[in-house]
């Protein structure tokens, strides 16, 4: 549909004015983005026919550690790779936290019966 074809569309013009500069780097940082901008498009076009309620304090925290995390690991220093690791270690354990507590809380309520 439409936002395959503008999310090609930019994948392929941020190739071509950042692959010269930064080589294969550009490729990741173009597919985020296309990624990033069909997400957008279909959530949108998709909230015109189902009334969805998105956290975007969640989704805009998500995706500046999935940035932060990217940026650190284009340097290829062993330190900030490891940065780049506790930022989204701490993003993924502090998301799915209520998601744990249910889960734990459902197996001991089953092993209590």
């Amino acid at each position: 549909g439409i936002s395959s074809i503008v999310g090609a569309v930019i994948n392929i013009a941020i190739n071509m004015l950042l692959i010269s500069q930064i080589g294969l780097y550009a490729a990741s940082i173009s597919t985020a983005v296309s990624f990033m901008v069909i997400a957008l498009y279909r959530a949108y076009d998709l909230n015109k026919v189902l009334s969805i309620k998105y956290d975007v304090k969640n989704i805009i925290i998500g995706m500046s550690a999935f940035f932060i995390s990217g940026a650190l690991l284009m340097f290829n220093i062993w330190w900030l790779s490891i940065i780049s690791f506790i930022i989204s270690i701490i993003y993924n354990v502090a998301y799915n936290i209520k998601f744990f507590k249910k889960l734990i809380n459902m197996v001991k309520s089953k092993t209590k019966k």
